[in-house]
């Protein structure tokens, strides 16, 4: 599945809401001065609070991204002073972006009662009137929710199940329509999977079928609409249709063995959802919806939302997981992605997620691979699972491994330029000449528009010191593509100094040093480009600085190496 590039913008909105000055409804969010009266009693009582240890512990936690600590301390910080806006603000919405639904809806009730609102306020209070099935309730908390923008698509959707809840289906399904705020644009997919989720549920078994096929002809980022909508064909007389469409989902999905549960009975996708189960699905799909006509960003709280209504919803849960992953919060992401069990269609895409994390972790290798074997066993005719064993034996130096895995997704059909140049990488580096330019060029072949390939190709030429006119237009490719890309401008001028034209060799040198300043094997090559024209102080100075910015041990010895042999030429 690909995972839309807003998917963590829920935790950078939590943070920008939470430490800006801003005011958000009726609350002043603003954190209180010193500037104030210092003997006054009321400033002396807040500048407490906001002092105490458990704000700054929050403040802090909050700062790393670090939810469910900061949620705690603020509301501890609470206790100081049970009614102050800005905290009540505070612990209610990191609370709810942590995933604490029933704490969050306290804190939300304490806020409304003090006439103040803040954004999604009113959510975690919908969903425990959905949980417990109080369906007017419900109704009157979505109908309110369906007038804030950032809620108003699963206000609708929770107003709408509401209503269908009560026998008044028809009703719900004219609702649903509010999901899609302007006239005149196509159908959203979270209108059209919810209409026929609702239509299925109503009885109205030939509209299910119609709008399921209809998604269904769309080009369809999201797998979870492709399971559900499989599922509504499934139960109302289209398997083969929905089996077609089983077998196209990508290859982070087992096919075989999802269809396996199908033929004996015990796929989930058989069994209709209830009006939780389809709720959380609209919420889930309402914030991965490219076709959606809104353009919100994509709410952490919103996904916790839906596990909170139903906890079996795994692309809830994966989605919560690539959210922290994408926000750096690794061990978060793969905590939740490890709750997925292996019976779920989603366990090999939560799986590949944590691997993808995971990957450049020496500490974690033997995890990975774990990891690896484990999907490997399962379903071992899978091409991606061995690119993935490849890149990760390759991120850890071990070549041989990289080289056997990556050959073998080739041969399982992977034909993709890509995989022929990791697998030239793998060979360049165990020095197998032969082998590995024949792979570049098989990759570049396949890609022919793929700068880093070209890049590659043409500095491991340079490295070999052959074939530098072929290296030098290989890398001109590249740059051509990516002008503004330092490491292959670094590399134009590399082959220009190889080739003994320093001028050129200069202009390049300097412009890749310019956009990559601090760069070491650039600030290098800078530095042999100064000394081969004379300018030896100059020279010295970026190897020195070179020298500084290498993490590399070897390459520090090399520059150490060089500038003592050039100082002893002086």
């Amino acid at each position: 599945m690909v995972i839309p590039r807003h998917i963590c913008f829920g935790l950078l909105l939590l943070l920008w809401v939470t430490l800006s000055s801003c005011q958000t409804g009726g609350l002043d969010n603003r954190p209180p001065t010193i500037t104030q009266d210092p003997t006054s009693e009321v400033t002396a009582m807040r500048v407490q609070n906001y002092q105490s240890a458990a704000f700054l512990v929050g403040q802090f936690s909050l700062k790393k991204g670090e939810l469910a600590v900061a949620a705690n301390a603020f509301t501890n910080a609470l206790a100081k002073n049970q009614n102050d806006a800005y905290l009540l603000n505070l612990a209610f919405q990191t609370q709810y972006f942590s995933g604490d639904i029933k704490a969050a809806s306290d804190l939300a009730a304490r806020i409304e009662r003090g006439d103040n609102h803040v954004t999604m306020s009113s959510e975690p209070a919908a969903a425990l009137a959905a949980l417990q099935k109080d369906w007017e309730a419900l109704y009157a908390l979505a109908d309110h929710l369906k007038s804030d923008s950032q809620s108003h698509a699963i206000g609708t959707i929770m107003a709408s199940w509401a209503l269908a809840a009560q026998g008044q289906g028809d009703a719900g399904l004219i609702m649903l329509k509010e999901i899609d705020p302007f006239e005149n644009e196509p159908d959203s997919i979270t209108f059209l999977s919810q209409q026929a989720l609702m239509a299925e549920y109503t009885g109205q078994e030939e509209l299910a079928v119609s709008l399921a096929l209809e998604i269904m002809d769309r080009e369809i980022s999201d797998q979870g609409v492709i399971l559900e909508m499989a599922g509504v064909l499934l139960r109302h007389d289209e398997a083969e249709t929905a089996k077609e469409w089983i077998a196209r989902l990508g290859p982070r999905f087992h096919h075989k063995r999802i269809l396996a549960n199908i033929a004996n009975g015990t796929s989930g996708l058989l069994t209709p959802p209830n009006e939780l189960e389809a709720i959380a699905s609209g919420m889930v799909i309402s914030q991965t919806d490219l076709n959606a006509n809104w353009n919100q960003p994509i709410s952490l709280a919103q996904l916790h939302l839906a596990s909170y209504l139903d906890s079996g919803n795994d692309e809830a849960r994966y989605l919560i997981g690539a959210n922290y992953i994408d926000a750096n919060l690794i061990d978060d992401g793969i905590a939740v992605l490890s709750t997925i069990s292996p019976e779920s269609p989603w366990f090999e895409e939560s799986r590949l997620m944590m691997i993808s994390a995971l990957r450049y972790d020496p500490g974690q290798l033997r995890f990975v691979r774990e990891l690896i074997q484990t999907l490997i066993h399962r379903d071992p005719d899978n091409y991606l699972l061995w690119l993935e064993k490849g890149l990760t034996e390759h991120a850890n130096g071990h070549e041989r491994k990289a080289q056997i895995a990556l050959q073998k997704a080739i041969d399982l059909g992977f034909e993709n330029g890509r995989a022929y140049y990791f697998l030239a990488i793998t060979q360049a580096n165990q020095n197998m000449v032969e082998d590995a330019e024949a792979s570049f060029y098989r990759s570049i072949s396949l890609s022919p528009f793929n700068a880093y390939t070209h890049n590659y190709f043409g500095y491991w030429l340079i490295e070999q010191n052959r074939n530098l006119d072929e290296a030098k237009v290989l890398i001109q490719k590249a740059v051509n593509r990516q002008p503004n890309n330092g490491a292959f401008v670094d590399s134009l001028g590399w082959v220009y100094y190889k080739l003994g034209d320093l001028d050129k060799a200069l202009l390049f040198m300097e412009r890749a040093a310019t956009l990559i300043p601090d760069d070491p094997v650039i600030t290098d090559h800078l530095g042999d480009v100064y000394w081969a024209l004379g300018r030896k102080d100059e020279a010295m100075h970026e190897w020195r600085r070179a020298k500084l910015f290498s993490p590399d041990a070897a390459l520090e010895a090399a520059i150490l190496d060089k500038m003592q042999k050039a100082l002893s030429d002086v």
